[in-house]
């Protein structure tokens, strides 16, 4: 499958999407704090299905939670990438999920489907980036996304050199 990858705005998908996934989170008792610098970069990506991805994520996570959680939504860039990590912290042990076949994950007491990790790092992949999942506790998660930032090459006055920007 191949995914066409344009250059994207994030600040454009975050800007559309953090005010819904907060209602979302705020359904379910979890607190949803974003911390974004002013302007980010532009990455390689597909807008719309990175929009998709993110809201499943966060969907995944507020129905996770048992009572009640935080999730830190955090941007920086690292090196010619920008890095997206959402911390998460449930009040209680996060609700069991079971393995539903080789794609899908269930949660019996929310009666919720979604995609495995493992399907959603290929996603992430799709997507020019890259997925880091580290599971802290039963209560506690650490997701990190790396995009690749769009680089340009722009000429530099009075020399024959070209340098690539970030």
């Amino acid at each position: 499958m191949v995914v066409p990858l344009t250059v994207t705005s994030l600040e454009a998908v975050f800007q559309a999407g953090i005010p819904r996934w907060q209602k979302q989170a705020q359904r379910y008792n979890v607190n949803l704090q974003a911390q974004i610098p002013h302007s980010l970069p532009q990455v390689w990506s597909n807008p719309s299905l990175l929009d998709q991805v993110l809201g499943g994520m966060i969907e995944k996570f507020v129905r996770n939670f048992n009572g009640g959680g935080e999730i830190n939504l955090q941007i920086t860039t690292a090196g010619d990438q920008l890095k997206v990590q959402f911390h998460t912290q449930s009040v209680h042990q996060a609700n069991p999920v079971r393995a539903l076949g080789e794609l899908l994950m269930f949660q019996p007491q929310t009666g919720c489907l979604s995609l495995n990790w493992d399907v959603t790092k290929n996603l992430f992949q799709l997507l020019g980036g890259k997925l880091i999942v580290r599971r802290r506790s039963p209560s506690e998660e650490i997701l990190t996304i790396y995009l690749k930032c769009e680089q340009r090459t722009v000429p530099v006055a009075n020399y024959d050199r070209q340098f690539t920007m970030v």
